[in-house]
């Protein structure tokens, strides 16, 4: 029996809303406004989110970071300390979070 080893990638993109302010300026003789987007969902929220959703599915939420492991409430209250995270991997799966520009989705 022949066993593969496959990579497969799910993207979840979080819609992007409008910011509450806009900025006007002058271009030549015209103005200009400006709508600034900002993003729809937090990063910890985010986490959360799919942290839910691996337990639903069954999947370890036990996270990799420099050689330890660590339960998901620990890495939950350390992006609460931090406020921020871009990258966090399992043993079966890595989640990426950022703003992307739009271009990426062209396609």
């Amino acid at each position: 029996m022949m066993t593969r080893n496959r990579t497969e990638e799910l993207k979840l993109v979080f819609a992007l809303r409008e910011a509450p302010e806009s900025k006007e300026v002058m271009l030549g003789e015209d103005h200009v406004r400006f709508q600034g987007k900002i993003c729809s969902i937090e990063n910890l929220d985010a986490l959360r989110v799919l942290i839910g959703t691996m337990r639903a599915l069954d999947v370890s939420t036990i996270f990799k970071e420099d050689g330890k492991k660590l339960s998901s409430d620990s890495i939950l209250k350390k992006i609460e300390k931090i406020g921020d995270w871009g990258r966090l991997e399992t043993d079966d799966i890595s989640l990426q979070f950022g703003v992307a520009k739009a271009s990426r989705f062209v396609g």
